[in-house]
């Protein structure tokens, strides 16, 4: 009978994290183990990241990305689980120095990748980071130590870039200040009308009717 060992851990920003003047603390860090190299089986790590994004896929959702910080924190956690010769998990920020606004995580050990993925898919909670949509990052790294290999996955959601305000439109001008200025219309400056001849008496007005009467 093949035995597979999982545990599964998530991590949101807002958690509270441990802390003292040496760094984070974590029952991990006293943990004793004698230290053994296992190699770093990266047809192992490529195909864990092949049956998750195949999942996804069949879910609508998108791929996972290889990030190469995730990948290295990925791979040496794996290698102090060989080197303990059993599963548990690291400190989630450890080894993360993006902007990141959620982590999660996904440890086991087994013979070979498709049973180790077969029993993350069956297990609740390692299956919510699998199809988690929010995680668009992860590493995922196996080590082999005889013959068993261990595994970590490291998922990472980026924090959510702030929207910048939005600028405020202009003040709506009047329909008068929209409008473009248009000359107003002048009336013709009038002209003077004719005017009646005015003559000093009346002798003097026959005599010019009559000669306007001999030049017409």
């Amino acid at each position: 009978m093949t035995t597979i060992f999982l545990a599964c851990l998530i991590a949101i920003y807002s958690v509270s994290v441990s802390t003292t003047a040496f760094g984070t603390t974590t029952k991990e860090s006293t943990r004793k183990t004698v230290f053994k190299t296992g190699t770093i089986d990266t047809a192992s790590e490529q195909d864990f990241l092949n049956r998750t994004n195949a999942l996804r896929a069949s879910l609508g959702l998108g791929s996972l990305r290889v990030n190469n910080e995730l990948l290295a924190k990925a791979r040496a956690w794996s290698q102090t689980q060989a080197s303990s010769g059993t599963i548990f998990h690291s400190t989630l920020t450890n080894g993360v120095t993006q902007n990141w606004y959620r982590l999660g995580e996904n440890v086991g050990m087994g013979p070979a990748s498709p049973a180790i993925h077969d029993a993350l898919v069956r297990s609740p909670r390692h299956y919510e980071n699998l199809v988690d949509p929010g995680f668009s990052d992860v590493g995922i790294g196996v080590i082999r130590e005889g013959n068993t290999i261990y595994v970590t996955q490291v998922f990472m959601e980026f924090m959510p870039e702030s929207t910048p305000a939005p600028t405020p439109a202009p003040q709506t001008q009047t329909a008068q200040q929209n409008t473009p200025a248009v000359a107003a219309s002048v009336a013709p400056t009038p002209v003077a009308a004719s005017v009646p001849l005015k003559t000093a008496s009346p002798e003097l007005s026959a005599v010019i009717e009559r000669i306007s009467i001999l030049e017409a």
